[in-house]
């Protein structure tokens, strides 16, 4: 991954208000992604994480899930459905993953990369509910 790229990300993030510190090799918390959502959305992230269990620490599995959701790509889970990385393959092919390896651990970095890489893509948009169509909601 490009830490060039990276610290410019997460210098952007920051400006917005999106993201209060960066680090590039430290964990992520559950609290850093409230964090954001709330930044973002005006929203916590109680509907994805039980507020009771113990860990914050942040993982693909619990961060893809948020990111696929909040692009509008939870619809397109569906072609993966019994896959245990449904969420992992929707987001790579909505660009979420771009220039992202998920074999490594999640890190500030990889979080920051995610976190923009959902920001800037073309958002999915449910346009009608029948026979399920989407349109693309273009980011720039």
């Amino acid at each position: 991954m490009d830490a060039d790229a990276s610290t410019r990300e997460a210098a952007l993030l920051t400006e917005l208000g999106i993201l209060k510190e960066y680090s590039p090799n430290a964990a992520v918390s559950k609290q850093m992604l409230e964090n954001s959502l709330a930044a973002v959305i005006g929203s916590d992230s109680e509907r994805y994480f039980d507020p009771s269990t113990g860990s914050d620490v942040l993982t693909w599995e619990l961060l893809l899930p948020v990111l696929v959701d909040l692009s509008g790509y939870t619809p397109r889970t569906i072609r993966y459905a019994g896959s245990g990385d449904r969420f992992t393959r929707a987001a790579r092919e909505a660009g979420i993953l771009d220039g992202i390896d998920t074999a490594a651990p999640l890190t500030m970095q990889t979080y920051v990369k995610a976190l923009y890489n959902a920001l800037t893509i073309d958002m999915l948009q449910a346009v009608s509910f029948g026979a399920v169509s989407y349109t693309h909601l273009r980011a720039h």
